[in-house]
């Protein structure tokens, strides 16, 4: 079913990444949908539109491990303190070694 919703709204990016998540959460079986999900979202985070997937890629941990250079682009980004928050917190969760010293 969520299979088919996706195929019904190809153009609904964040419905995509959700779905992509909730089908990996489902079935951990399937591949890893980090690497899908940083490319729908054109390899980085955008201000004001992002924070949600960023959260989402921080609860999957370690297994977001492909996507800590987009989400270390974002915490050094201009893209505010909102999304340097999450950014982090997601780091913190996926490569806390990342986290202790983004600037290395």
């Amino acid at each position: 079913m969520l299979e088919t919703l996706a195929k019904r709204r190809p153009d609904d990016r964040n419905l995509q990444i959700m779905i992509a998540a909730a089908l990996w959460r489902i079935d951990p079986s399937r591949p890893n949908p980090t690497l899908g999900i940083i490319q729908l979202l054109g390899g980085h985070f955008q201000r004001n539109r992002d924070f949600s997937t960023i959260r989402l890629l921080g609860e999957f941990g370690t297994a977001a491990k492909d996507a800590v250079p987009a989400v270390l682009a974002a915490w050094k980004s201009s893209g505010g303190p909102m999304l340097r928050d999450y950014a982090m917190d997601a780091l913190q969760k996926i490569d806390p070694p990342t986290a202790a010293n983004p600037w290395r």
